[in-house]
């Protein structure tokens, strides 16, 4: 399961891998349509796969596919006989691919993903550590190929906590949000950095965000910063200071004497 074909470089293996065996799975059903279709109870068969599918999907809390299949079923099993039904049913199989291709495209815009990320990563000083997606790590010879050298401060966000252990005055975090649709589980690690960055000494100082990706830099605050967060009316725990204009006059006048 490599992303290129230039050398191996494996990936998460997914559900949506074995879309390959559809080429194959597919020819063997037209070789052997001449026999099955002579069946009596073909139909019925059939039928019932379609159900076993229906039943899987709504079991994985895909509802779309679910109520595709259902669709597809009823129509199969209702209209069968129609002489409109083979380019219908053709017709509503091609659909969902180019439904799929499109939505794939618009989750993934994947060059405007790596064009960012590659300028990003040139950007950024090399002393200081990116945290990105996991997926995104393991690609990234991949991903950086055009660049003139392989940069050794990017981290995967699951080792977020290691980075922190290094205690870096500045870091930053780069989010592809493909994650949520292709590697869900990611967000226990984000989830987990969030916090520990909502209670942390470090401020952010930039961030970048659009459909697909969010970038942001954090800081640790300096004395003056601290102090001035914990006296600012804003903060968590603020400090009313009123000045006592009497004291301060008598103060004054004992200092001149």
């Amino acid at each position: 399961m490599s992303s290129t074909l230039e050398f191996y470089n494996p990936i998460y293996i997914n559900p949506r891998h074995l879309i390959i065996l559809v080429g194959p799975l597919s020819v063997l059903v037209a070789m052997g349509a001449k026999g099955w279709l002579k069946e009596p109870d073909w139909k019925i068969r059939i039928s019932v796969l379609i159900a076993l599918g229906v039943f899987v999907a709504f079991l994985l809390n895909d509802l779309k596919m679910g109520a595709y299949l259902t669709g597809m079923g009823m129509f199969y099993v209702f209209a069968s006989e129609n002489k409109f039904f083979k380019p219908v049913f053709v017709l509503l199989m091609i659909i969902p691919v180019v439904a799929s291709f499109y939505f794939q495209v618009q989750t993934k815009n994947y060059s405007h993903f790596k064009n960012n990320f590659n300028q990003y990563v040139l950007a950024t000083d090399s002393q200081i550590p990116i945290i990105t997606n996991n997926f995104v790590y393991f690609s990234k010879e991949v991903l950086l190929g055009d660049l003139p050298y392989q940069p050794e401060n990017l981290c995967q966000v699951s080792d977020w906590n290691k980075v922190m252990g290094q205690s870096p005055g500045e870091f930053k975090v780069f989010i592809y949000k493909y994650y949520r649709h292709a590697y869900p589980a990611e967000q226990e690690f984000i989830t987990s950095l969030e916090s520990w960055i909502s209670s942390s000494t470090f401020q952010i100082v930039d961030e970048f965000e659009d459909e697909w990706i969010q970038t942001r830099t954090f800081r640790k605050k300096t004395v003056e910063g601290l102090l001035h967060s914990f006296l600012s009316p804003g903060s968590e725990y603020p400090v009313d200071i009123e000045a006592d204009t009497e004291f301060i006059a008598e103060s004054a006048i004992a200092a001149c004497q």
